[in-house]
Order: structure tokens, then C-alpha cells, then sequence
């Protein structure tokens, strides 16, 4: 193994590199030591970790990132022995896409954000941050459809100040392709995405996760290109808050440009940051998709089923249409109710890999699959009021349950609450309302909770359901005929047969059958 140094080289010309060992003291050499010395313009190979957790070995930046890796890059001459893969801030799946333009995907330097702030004060102003990623030049999403976004990775160095600051994450199109401007000038935003930063963060990467995944349009007839714009937008920190927040960044190295948009300093449209003398300031903003349109994703609890003892069993869910469900995110207060459970292992109760049909309040019924079944705790500080909605994300088996990690559902959705020490007040092996915690938010100081009220907690996600190309062709033999006619009126009141989707199987049906008579459209 051997060092790695990168320099930059803006002016053509002959350049000599000399290469020795450095030591203050006269070195006796026998034999012939070898010293060896590479030159290269590519990045050298390194290690890859993949959204599994997995590694491999000598992978150059392009092939780590790009499909179908899709993976982290360690870093130019690292090996597997001695990286170590942990899950992104994002979730991900096997179909997942990261797009980046980043050498190091997640490190967050110390010092190294540049923000608009005043100059008495050292309160930040509004500042803008952006990257650019031309969707027609990644593999695996050049020459799709629609690449959904279903998460973005941003880096925040600091909030110094005393107040929460409120982050906007948008998603745009960049309508001309060229070097991003502004909103209203050449930035046509698509989706956009609100989060809090709380005081006292610091060099994080903030998953912003889309409930609903943003589509964007590959084939638009309106645009020349598919160029794809990632910005967080930081609003102004309060006067008197004594501080604000500074973008997330590194100096590894960047394939494409960071750029900076900041009014009250005079830079009224986006510039990169080497253009206002900031070349090793490179934003951390990582975007996660797929190319297939995947379904929502939604954590509910249910406030009126049972839940976990401090042993880690569970009183199971045998009919979860009884009660009501409240939803936790994307939103929050929303009532959902299950019309139909599908018991798919056949073990009577509630658990993965089961179905539930759900509807709400100006939806239809949809199709949800079951991912995940745990346990929300809602508590508040012993000598205040406002309440925390937690999820135990630990192991229920540990025999130290309940202690461990919980993740904070509401009112924030990015903070990591470790029960550090747990107290059963009543003596009745439950978790009860009344029991206590104590809580290390973060990574900081150690307070005392109470439990307010416990529940029944799932993850699920929507199952889309595909429409079939030919759906008069009963029998799948690619032909409408007379097999096909005589399941239609064998089915007939029923929904088995019905084809124009308003439940029952009538005339309607009948007509529109004889209409596509023949071979189904290839």
C-alpha cells in the first residue's frame, strides 16, 4: 500500500516531480532500496461499498457510484480490510440508484462550509446550495423513462445558533441544461421537501426522504436534456440567535461543479465556489432513485393495540381492522383504516410479509405490503410537555431491551434517541405510562423521560398494481375469442369479469370484450 497526493494543475506547462524519502538524519542503505512513484491523471482504484453493506476491491469512482454498484467509494488506494460499510443516511433497495458527484459521499469537514452570514453578528442570511447532474450520462437511468426520486442525502457542517433553522430541500429541472441560475429563471421546480435543523448539529448528512417519490420525466418533449438540479435552500437564522448554519462539505474531490447562490452578499444567481475562491469546497448532496415507479412508503401506529413488555414480547395484533391506525410520516395526523387483511403466512397474526388493504380520507383503497413490525413509545421530558413520538429501532431479542436506539418520528425525523437506563416505576413488567427513561439525544447530554403512551407500530409500502395490456384475454393465450367470451359471462354480476374497473361485470364489459376481438396489441 502507498500514500496518495492530488494536485491540481490549472496552467499548461512542463512540471518536474521529485520524489525522496524525508528525514532529518543520514540513513545507511544496503543493498539497492526501492522506491517506486506513480503519475497518473485518472483516481486511483479503491474500495466500493454497496448499499447492501457489502465491499469490493480495486474499483475505480465511476464504477463504484454508477449502476449497477451504486455504491460508496472509500476512498483512492483503501481496501476492504480497512474500510468499514455502514448503511447510508438513505434507505435503499437493490433497484436503488445513487447519483453523485462526489468523490466522498458522506465525510463533513470541520470549517470547511462557506455561507453568507453578517459580518457583526455571525448570523447567517438566506444562503442556496446546489448540484447539477445531467440524468442522460448515468448508467441505468440514461435512455429510462422516469427516474424517481425517492431520497436526497444533504450535509449541514453546523447550526450554531440558538434556534432551529428551517432547510428546503427542491428538486428542479434545469430547463436549458446549462450552468444552474435561479428559480423563475432557468430552475422549473418539481418537488420540494421541508426539514428542520435543530441547534447544536454537527457534520451531519440529513436523509430527506420523499413519501411520495418525485418523478422525473425523461422523455418530456419540452426540454433538449435531463438535467437534473439538487438544492438546499437555509433560511435566514433569527436576530439575536447568535449563529446559523453552514452548508456540509469536503475537500476529497468532486467530478462536476458545487454551487452557491446567496443574495444579502451579493451573488444573485448560482456561481461555483471555485469562481468565488472556494476551489476545495465540495457539497455533500447525494440523490437516491429508481427507474421503475416504486410504491409509498408510511410508518403507522396503532394507539389501541397491544405492545411490548421489558422482556421484548409482544401481545400480537390478531385483527388489525378492529381499530383505527394514525400515520407517523411522511405525515403526520393522518387516520388510515384496514378494510382487508391478507394473512399470507397463515400464523394468525400481524407480521411481515403479510398484506393490508387501507384506505383514508380523499383516497381510494390501495394495496400495502407489511415490511416491518416494531414499537412507538411517545414520551416527554419529566418537567415539561411537549411530546416525542420514538420508534425502537434496536434488536426486541436483546436482553436489554428496552434500552437502545429509538428514532425520533416526530415532531423531527432525523434525530437518534439511545435509552441509556430504564426504569419500571409500577413493578408491573410492562412498559406503562408513567415508566422512565433516560435519553442520550444525538450523541449529547443524558436527560429523563416519561412515558406518556405506547403502541403497536408497522412500516408499510405500497404494492402498485400493474394494469394487464390485454385485459379481455382471460386465459392468457394472447388472443381475445370465444374462451374468453364464455369466462365473461360466466362471471356475469360479478367483479371476476370485469374489465373497465366499475366492480361488476355487465354489458359494459360485454361491448368493450367484442371491441378487441383478435390478436392482443404486442
Amino acid at each position: 500500500s502507498g500514500s496518495f497526493i492530488e494536485v491540481e494543475i490549472t496552467t499548461p506547462g512542463t512540471y518536474w516531480f521529485f520524489f525522496a524519502p524525508f528525514t532529518a538524519d543520514i540513513v545507511e542503505c544496503t543493498g539497492s532500496p526501492d522506491y517506486a512513484v506513480a503519475l497518473t491523471t485518472a483516481l486511483p482504484n479503491g474500495a466500493c461499498c454497496l448499499p447492501d453493506n457489502t465491499c469490493i476491491d480495486d474499483v475505480s469512482f465511476e464504477e463504484c457510484v454508477n449502476s449497477p454498484n451504486n455504491g460508496q467509494f472509500m476512498g483512492p488506494l483503501t481496501t476492504c480490510n480497512e474500510v468499514v460499510c455502514e448503511s447510508r443516511p438513505c434507505p435503499t433497495s437493490g433497484e436503488s440508484i445513487v447519483v453523485t458527484d462526489s468523490v466522498d459521499q458522506f465525510t463533513v469537514l470541520g470549517g470547511n462550509g462557506v455561507a453568507c452570514a453578517d459580518q457583526t453578528t455571525g448570523e447567517t442570511t438566506e444562503n442556496f446550495y446546489a448540484r447539477s447532474f445531467d440524468l442522460d450520462q448515468i448508467d441505468g437511468i440514461a435512455g429510462e423513462d422516469f427516474f424517481y426520486i425517492t431520497c436526497v442525502e444533504l450535509g449541514v457542517e453546523t447550526n450554531s445558533s440558538n434556534a432551529d433553522l428551517i432547510g428546503h430541500c427542491r428538486i428542479f429541472r434545469d430547463t436549458n441544461g446549462g450552468t444552474p441560475q435561479k428559480i423563475n429563471v432557468d430552475l422549473l421546480e418539481i418537488a420540494v421537501k421541508d426539514f428542520t435543523i435543530p441547534p447544536g448539529t454537527s457534520l451531519e448528512v440529513f436523509p430527506i426522504v420523499f413519501g411520495e417519490p418525485v418523478a422525473f420525466d425523461m422523455n418530456d418533449p419540452t426540454f433538449d436534456s435531463n438535467v437534473l438540479v439538487v438544492e438546499m435552500n437555509v433560511e435566514a437564522a433569527p436576530e439575536g440567535s447568535g449563529g446559523g448554519v453552514w452548508p456540509g462539505s469536503n475537500d476529497a474531490g468532486e467530478t462536476e461543479d458545487s454551487y452557491f447562490y446567496a443574495p444579502d452578499c451579493g451573488i444573485n444567481t448560482y456561481v461555483t465556489y471555485e469562481s468565488i475562491g472556494f476551489p476545495d469546497v465540495h457539497l455533500v448532496q447525494n440523490v437516491i432513485g429508481v427507474t421503475t415507479e416504486p410504491g409509498r412508503n408510511m410508518w403507522l401506529d396503532g394507539e389501541d393495540y397491544p405492545f411490548f413488555d421489558i422482556q421484548g414480547n409482544q401481545t400480537p395484533v390478531e385483527d388489525p381492522t378492529v381499530f383505527p391506525w394514525h400515520e407517523l410520516w411522511p405525515n403526520f395526523c393522518t387516520e388510515w383504516t384496514c378494510t382487508l387483511f391478507e394473512d399470507s403466512n397463515e400464523d394468525g397474526i400481524v407480521s411481515e410479509c403479510d398484506y393490508m388493504t387501507m384506505i383514508t380520507a380523499g383516497e381510494d383503497e390501495t394495496r400495502w405490503h407489511v415490511e416491518w413490525i416494531g414499537l412507538t413509545v411517545t414520551v416527554k421530558l419529566s418537567v415539561g410537555e411537549d411530546l416525542f413520538y420514538l420508534e425502537f429501532r434496536g434488536n426486541i431479542e436483546d436482553p436489554d431491551f428496552p434500552l437502545g436506539l429509538y428514532h425520533e418520528v416526530y415532531p423531527l425525523f432525523c434525530n437518534d434517541w439511545v435509552a441509556v437506563d430504564y426504569v419500571d416505576i409500577n413493578g408491573s413488567g410492562t412498559l406503562d405510562a408513567g415508566d422512565f427513561y433516560t435519553f442520550e439525544i444525538n450523541g449529547g447530554e443524558q436527560e429523563f423521560y416519561e412515558v406518556v403512551q405506547l403502541a403497536t407500530d408497522i412500516e408499510l409500502l405500497e404494492v402498485i398494481q400493474e394494469e394487464p395490456e390485454c385485459p379481455w384475454d382471460f386465459d392468457g393465450n394472447g388472443v381475445v375469442n370465444t374462451s374468453d367470451l364464455l369466462f365473461l359471462l360466466g362471471a356475469w354480476g360479478t367483479p371476476d369479469g370485469d374489465v373497465n374497473d366499475d366492480g361488476t361485470t355487465n354489458t359494459a364489459d360485454l361491448l368493450d370484450l367484442l371491441g378487441n376481438w383478435g390478436d392482443c396489441p404486442s
